[in-house]
């Protein structure tokens, strides 16, 4: 249902939210195509290391799958962000 990003110290929390009426099986997050993580447990949250380059864009995508294991596409991605905030 939605995507929160919060940066910390060369690390960055992408969190989600997903609501399904069966549940949530897990929530699988994305940082250009690649999956660096899942959670079974709200609130959905994935520690991201964020690579030392400047200037880089990365597109982040978080996807949920119910208990009837059904993929649901994303509800929101955060197409572009470009890593500036160790300048």
């Amino acid at each position: 249902n939605g995507v929160a990003l919060q940066a910390r110290k060369g690390a960055m929390i992408i969190q989600a939210t997903a609501a399904d009426l069966s549940g949530i099986l897990n929530v699988k997050f994305f940082v250009n195509g690649s999956q660096k993580c899942s959670d079974t447990t709200a609130p959905y949250t994935c520690n991201w290391g964020v690579p030392a380059a400047k200037n880089v864009t990365y597109t982040l995508k978080a996807t949920a799958t119910d208990k009837k294991n059904k993929a649901k596409p994303p509800c929101y991605s955060k197409p572009r962000y470009k890593k500036n905030f160790y300048q």
